[in-house]
């Protein structure tokens, strides 16, 4: 009987772990990216996809407008009033930053993610007004289509966007488990993820205002641009670091739900 009660221990636990899957990360589940777990395309409801689908063109569309305009300030040719090169820049790195939050937002149901997108779709919006209310009434006949296109959008994805971040999220549950503690963690290392993107995306829109600026026109040319070129690489360095960092936390909140279950 003493050698036989060891067996059948393990036979329990065993049999508890094959009852209990719930408490075991279910990353088999979802496909593995260096961002994270994702759901598959097949996952997403049938108004989300169409959701997604549409942002992803008005803001590839966008991103042609903003490219092109940026090509013809470059080209000295002639640009409406209200277009500046600066802020063209940093709007093409907010669209492409934007891109990059829905997409997470929505097959990772990330609301930092999603919020950072509003939040991100506000600042354009708000930029339009500004830039629609100063320029002169001949330059307001020529932004009007697009001034009530970006208008419009805007105020579709904001509704859209905030439709999904208040729907129920289970995707801390699919990938930590049922133990509060661990979504809690992916919840943080989410939410350090996203800090580190914004902190990319502040640090690269700072670079361009500063090379960019025209109060630092009389100072060299080259120095300007080494240092803009040094800001842009310590950016990339510092947020390759930090989501090295955030990603190598993960396998160790794995460990711990496979020996909670």
């Amino acid at each position: 009987m003493d050698e036989r009660s060891p067996l059948l221990d393990n036979q329990q636990h065993q049999n508890l772990d094959l009852l209990s899957p719930n408490l075991r990360p279910r990353h088999p589940n979802l496909i593995p990216t260096p961002c994270g777990p994702i759901k598959s395309w097949s996952e997403l409801s049938v108004l989300v996809r169409l959701y997604f689908c549409f942002t992803i063109a008005s803001l590839l569309a966008l991103l042609g407008v903003t490219s092109s305009s940026i090509y013809k300030q470059h080209m000295n040719t002639d640009v409406s009033d209200e277009d500046n090169f600066t802020v063209s820049l940093i709007q093409l790195i907010g669209i492409l930053f934007c891109i990059y939050y829905i997409s997470r937002g929505v097959l990772q149901e990330n609301r930092q993610e999603l919020v950072a997108f509003v939040l991100s779709v506000l600042g354009v919006m708000i930029r339009s007004v500004v830039n629609f209310s100063v320029v002169g009434s001949k330059g307001k006949q020529e932004l009007l289509a697009r001034f009530v296109c970006i208008m419009c959008l805007g105020v579709v994805h904001v509704f859209c966007t905030m439709l999904l971040i208040w729907r129920p999220n289970m995707m801390a549950f699919r990938v930590s488990g049922a133990l509060e503690s661990l979504q809690e963690q992916y919840f943080l290392l989410n939410l350090c993820f996203s800090m580190v993107t914004f902190d990319l995306q502040t640090q690269l829109c700072l670079c361009v205002l500063f090379t960019t600026s025209d109060s630092f026109m009389l100072a060299d040319k080259t120095v300007i641009l080494a240092v803009g070129v040094v800001g842009v690489i310590w950016a990339l360095l510092t947020a390759a670091v930090g989501a090295v960092a955030v990603r190598s936390a993960r396998p160790s909140s794995h460990c711990t739900a496979s020996k909670c279950s």
